[in-house]
């Protein structure tokens, strides 16, 4: 073996063990929305025009707006980047709901999440999810990915309902965590798809020189995710009832 090729072999694994080892790193993610193609009858709806310019207006906003993932080996957090333009922006909470407006907190054995609510802050303690890794594999950026999938449940109309969550992680980068509270995969979670939303890594900063500071989500009463849930769906029925739906 001549020398360049040993020189090459070396700092590939060396490359590779600092990846795989990572201490600490900030993530940036952008928030899309999946739309179906509108059908001929959808066209004919005479709120049809009023519908395409507010989902042209989410549309824009979202490309100008991230989302920072930071995380240490044992813990990691996740909010919106505050910015002026959301601030001014009339569809801005359209935009950002359900998760994006709400910040995240994980350890290996603590999942929180905080959101005001009714006026009310209040600090979820959200459960682990069951993942169920998939024999599927792709490329996001110029990372190898491999795809999982877990259910979410929540209370929909007096009725749990069950919500798939597909999860794509890159075991190359040895954390568990990921974009709007998601983690427990063997790898960074890359890219997060529910229902019609997606969130994807645009760009990856890893083991920098400056420490990155985690704070622990404090600030709320205390709920669980399953009494959140059943919280909105009565407060749902109960604005249904007084409007006469």
């Amino acid at each position: 073996m001549n020398k360049i090729k040993l020189i090459t072999i070396i700092t590939l694994l060396f490359l590779n063990n600092i990846v795989g080892q990572s201490q600490q790193g900030i993530v940036i993610y952008k928030k899309s929305i999946q739309r179906k193609i509108p059908s001929a009858k959808d066209k004919k709806d005479h709120n049809f025009e009023t519908f395409e310019r507010i989902n042209k207006g989410i549309d824009k906003l979202l490309k100008n707006t991230e989302f920072k993932l930071k995380f240490k080996r044992k813990e990691s957090s996740f909010a919106l980047i505050p910015s002026l333009a959301l601030e001014q922006h009339n569809f801005a909470k359209l935009a950002l709901v359900p998760d994006g407006n709400c910040k995240f907190y994980n350890t290996k054995n603590e999942k929180l999440s905080s959101k005001n609510i009714f006026g009310e802050d209040f600090l979820i303690i959200n459960e682990q999810l069951n993942w169920q890794l998939q024999n599927k594999t792709k490329k996001i950026g110029s990372y190898k990915c491999y795809k999982a999938i877990a259910v979410e449940k929540k209370m929909y109309r007096g009725k749990m309902k069950e919500y798939p969550i597909i999860a794509w992680y890159c075991s190359e980068i040895n954390v568990p965590f990921g974009p709007i509270g998601l983690s427990g995969l063997p790898g960074l979670i890359l890219e997060a798809n529910k229902g019609n939303i997606k969130y994807t890594a645009t760009k990856i900063m890893l083991n920098s020189k400056k420490e990155i500071k985690i704070e622990k989500l404090t600030k709320g009463k205390r709920v669980t995710a399953k009494k959140m849930s059943e919280m909105i769906s009565e407060a749902m029925s109960n604005f249904k009832k007084n409007k006469g739906y």
